[in-house]
């Protein structure tokens, strides 16, 4: 996706307003770019709840709220949130990302990245499969 469908300035958010999204897979979640950033924004879901507190480079997660808060001060730029140590986030559960205070102020979402954590069953037909591909080969 596009900063301009993910959320641009005003176009897209306003005071209290939020990006819901979830994923039809286990996930986890890496990370965030802003084009620019200037007030504090906020990526919450309840599949981070229970985890430890941790702060990292222009962020930091609330495990009590599972709620990660990007920092505006910090500029624009990539936040890794690799680091936090957190949960995966279930298939069908829902991610909220905006700013939960005022409107924005230029503001651009530019991308996001996770990480697919395949399934145990899709793991094991996987591994069934390549067992005999090289079986067949020895054929």
């Amino acid at each position: 996706m596009d900063g301009n469908s993910m959320g641009h300035d005003n176009d897209k958010w306003g005071a209290n307003q939020n990006w819901t999204f979830s994923f039809d897979q286990t996930i986890s979640f890496d990370e965030l770019t802003f084009a620019v950033i200037n007030e504090d924004m906020i990526l919450k879901s309840t599949g981070w709840l229970g985890d430890t507190d941790a702060t990292g480079t222009g962020w930091s997660f609330n495990g009590i709220t599972g709620e990660f808060t990007i920092l505006g001060s910090s500029g624009s730029g990539t936040r890794d949130f690799t680091s936090a140590g957190v949960s995966d986030i279930a298939a069908g559960t829902d991610i909220a990302f905006g700013f939960f205070a005022s409107a924005g102020g230029g503001e651009e979402l530019t991308s996001f990245g996770i990480t697919v954590i395949p399934e145990p069953s899709s793991m094991l037909l996987s591994l069934v499969g390549a067992g005999l591909l090289l079986r067949r080969k020895r054929s």
